[in-house]
């Protein structure tokens, strides 16, 4: 039975649109993410906030743009087929539920592509806080691929913290999802009573407000495991054993290192950078959505 919310055959006009919509939310949104990795990095990059330049706020840009917008394409097309075949079947399940399942497995596939790309990512981004003889410096995406292949190796340091990023982004992708379906037509209603009192449902203005308050509050939730799945990246290794064996904790798990920030910072420490991620990811999410739509429109 083809889907009536998904066509079938709309596959490369949605592989089009997601690709604009991920090109569209990183070169708009990449600076905040940049402050948020450095604000999450913290007392273990061992000086705190790097010298302000346009040209260190956009540091790892390219292998994003390189590698994240395939992830984006996997991630956001996944979600609408996922999304469709829960409910052409019909199940028990809730609307909220289907959403939220659908956000899941748009996570878990795009992940193989995305955790590579997010590890040079956030080293490049914070590689001027490292401090000490232990501190490598990549000049570019293939002088990273070239040090990481070979200091660490393919998988160990490609995958590094991808169990981590997985109960980070996972959560979030869930829960921004069941928020922004339940959201939108809200907020549509809600702008239409402005206008001539008729709800659209899916228009410009709903998708840009739901999507940024559901991305802010998925944000938020998952702020701690965001922060854990950071730190176990941009961790060298005989640095996390040197960790590891001072408290006592296996850093290499997410829990043993959110029970380690939590020993050293509180509460506060697993919110560093919280705010800072919701001015990320309410913008980023709400520009990727409705370039998506959009998009979608135009090359209908």
């Amino acid at each position: 039975m083809k889907s009536k919310y998904v066509p079938r055959d709309d596959t490369v006009r949605n592989i089009l649109a997601s690709a604009v919509a991920g090109l569209a939310g990183r070169l708009i949104c990449h600076p905040m993410d940049t402050i948020k990795a450095q604000l999450q990095a913290g007392s273990m990059a061992g000086t705190g906030m790097s010298r302000f330049s346009v040209r260190g706020l956009y540091r790892g840009l390219g292998v994003t743009l390189v590698g994240g917008i395939p992830a984006t394409a996997i991630y956001l097309n996944t979600y609408d087929y996922a999304k469709a075949i829960l409910l052409e079947k019909e199940s028990a399940l809730s609307p909220f539920a289907v959403f939220f399942a659908a956000g899941m497995v748009a996570e878990a596939l795009s992940c193989l592509v995305f955790v590579p790309v997010d590890v040079m990512k956030e080293r490049m981004q914070v590689q001027g806080l490292q401090v000490g003889p232990k501190g490598v410096y990549y000049r570019n995406a293939a002088d990273a691929v070239r040090q990481i292949a070979k200091s660490e190796g393919l998988v160990r340091g490609f995958y590094r913290g991808y169990n981590a990023t997985l109960l980070s982004f996972g959560p979030f992708s869930a829960l921004y999802f069941a928020l922004y379906e339940a959201l939108k037509p809200l907020a549509a209603q809600q702008l239409s009573r402005s206008a001539d009192g008729s709800a659209t449902g899916d228009s410009f203005g709903s998708n840009l407000v739901s999507s940024a308050v559901a991305g802010a509050a998925a944000s938020w939730v998952t702020n701690p495991l965001d922060l854990a799945k950071l730190r176990l990246q941009i961790a060298r290794v005989t640095d996390v054993q040197v960790s590891a064996e001072a408290a006592g904790l296996n850093m290499h798990s997410t829990r043993g290192m959110l029970t380690y920030v939590f020993r050293r910072e509180g509460v506060r420490g697993l919110y560093r950078g919280a705010f800072t991620r919701i001015f990320f990811h309410a913008p980023h999410t709400a520009v990727t959505m409705v370039a998506y739509e959009e998009v979608k429109k135009l090359l209908n």
